[in-house]
């Protein structure tokens, strides 16, 4: 069985669709113009940035969370 306690980064070489979506969510964090909204948390967004995946290469699953499969 698969240890899961170790980090996902660390368990698993990042492909080029991780490797966008990391890129997205720091430049998000880093050029990403905060917006308020009704609930008064705030948000940030980026806008017209593109990432593409070829659907032939499977379905991704986009997640900073840890997935068990």
């Amino acid at each position: 069985m698969q240890n899961y306690t170790q980090d996902f980064s660390q368990r698993k070489k990042m492909n080029n669709l991780d490797k966008q979506y990391q890129q997205l969510l720091q430049d998000i964090i880093d050029y990403g113009v905060e917006k308020k909204d009704r609930t008064g948390t705030g948000t940030k967004s980026l806008f017209g940035y593109t990432v593409r995946h070829n659907m032939k290469d499977g379905f991704p699953l986009l997640s900073t969370k840890k997935i068990l499969s």
